[in-house]
């Protein structure tokens, strides 16, 4: 699979779980901010943890 593939499905798969987390696990006061920052963290995340597959695949 191309590197920029699983980067950016790490991204989308990370931003969806922290957006969903936030979610949950706010109480609803400001949720959707939470939603959003929690989201973008977990993108940040998510794309980190799909560069580090992509580097260790290459390595092997």
């Amino acid at each position: 699979m191309n590197a920029t593939v699983v980067i950016v499905l790490g991204g989308l798969i990370g931003a969806a779980a922290g957006a969903v987390f936030a979610w949950l696990a706010h109480g609803g006061y400001e949720a959707n901010d939470a939603m959003i920052g929690t989201g973008f963290l977990g993108a940040l995340l998510g794309a980190l943890a799909g560069a580090v597959t992509v580097m260790l695949r290459r390595r092997q």
